[in-house]
């Protein structure tokens, strides 16, 4: 693999690649080793979007989330297996599904919960109708069970909540990473720690709720996300540097710098670098200009031809953020579905040590 890595950089040539990014898997981890050792101005990152993913399956290893996830997969394998129950279903859900496609198998997962969240009053509807109670497949063993689960299983509606709390700004991020709208280096850093704060914010800043969630991520950011270019990529962004909470501690600078380094071995460069740092901090010269003030939140870090725009004249990104506020903000759709604080957890299982 690194000999592959290796010829395709010199194919491209060295001065022309950044960065060079594939599989988290253990041989891609050392190709990459070895090409960052064999190449020093040369940076290996670890695909964003699976690291993402292996955050959300590691989560889903969590006993309330495997649990909840392994219920709903009971109820929407009982729906779509027999047509006339889905038929039924649309019936009750205007034509609504239960089943969503995501760009990972383990997102669809949680977008399959939201669903089914959404159409609680349609399933409920639906297995005490009498179309339903007099149909064939009513009293059969598998139906049971999963009435049990959609009519009185108050825990399980209850985990379902719980359970994308935590996982919605992460959805949030990985829809960001995978999506050609915008180039995910300047932004991942801060959508990071941004979906952590969120997810804490969803619980009132409980930590019992999320601490096992938090410790997933920062093991995954930590050991395969968590990379100099990203906290240069921060720090250089106009719409974070500039903002009123920005905050270069030393783990951002210390990036900062070693990406200058690494990329630039010249030292008189590098010193030409540093004053225009402090331009950029101080927005003084062309950063200071109105334009370059007027464009700091609008205008993406990067190449200007990135196809962010589709046919209708939207952005992709913008399109997807709202696919996933839908998870976000579902309970206000159905005032049945909100959990009081303090009873919110009384009946989900932390899996506490």
């Amino acid at each position: 693999m690194f000999k592959l890595l290796d010829a395709m950089v010199e194919e491209i040539g060295e001065d022309n690649v950044v960065q060079v990014v594939t599989d988290g898997a253990s041989n891609f981890v050392l190709a990459g080793q070895k090409l960052e050792e064999k190449r020093p101005k040369l940076f290996w990152s670890p695909c964003a979007a699976h690291c993402l993913d292996l955050i959300l399956e590691d989560i889903g290893q969590l006993p309330v989330f495997h649990d909840t996830i392994a219920k709903a997969k009971k109820i929407t394998n009982y729906i779509y297996r027999h047509t006339w129950i889905l038929s039924l279903h649309r019936k009750h859900s205007m034509g609504k599904e239960l089943a969503r496609p995501a760009v990972t198998r383990f997102a669809t997962a949680y977008l399959t919960l939201n669903c089914i969240l959404l159409r609680k009053n349609a399933l409920r509807s639906m297995f005490v109708s009498e179309e339903y109670v007099k149909s064939s497949y009513a009293g059969k063993t598998d139906a049971k069970a999963v009435e049990e689960i959609v009519l009185s299983d108050n825990r399980f509606w209850k985990s379902v909540q719980y359970c994308l709390k935590c996982v919605a700004p992460l959805v949030k991020v990985l829809r960001l990473v995978d999506g050609d709208s915008k180039p995910a280096m300047p932004y991942i850093y801060e959508a990071i720690d941004r979906a952590k704060e969120k997810i804490a914010e969803n619980f009132n800043k409980q930590e019992r709720s999320y601490k096992k969630v938090w410790k997933i991520i920062d093991t995954r950011w930590d050991l395969q996300l968590h990379r100099p270019l990203h906290a240069a990529a921060y720090y250089l962004n106009p719409k974070y540097h500039y903002d009123k909470g920005f905050n270069a501690d030393g783990e951002v600078l210390f990036g900062l710098f070693q990406t200058i380094q690494k990329m630039v071995p010249d030292r008189s460069t590098r010193l030409l670098i540093d004053q225009q740092l402090e331009k950029f901090k101080a927005a003084r010269g062309l950063f200071g200009m109105s334009m370059a003030i007027d464009t700091r939140e609008r205008k993406q870090p990067g190449p200007r031809n990135l196809n962010a725009r589709n046919n209708k004249g939207k952005s992709p990104m913008i399109e997807d953020e709202n696919e996933i506020q839908e998870i976000v903000e579902v309970e206000d759709e159905d005032e049945e579905l909100t959990l009081h604080e303090e009873d919110e957890l009384s009946d989900v299982d932390l899996g506490d040590d």
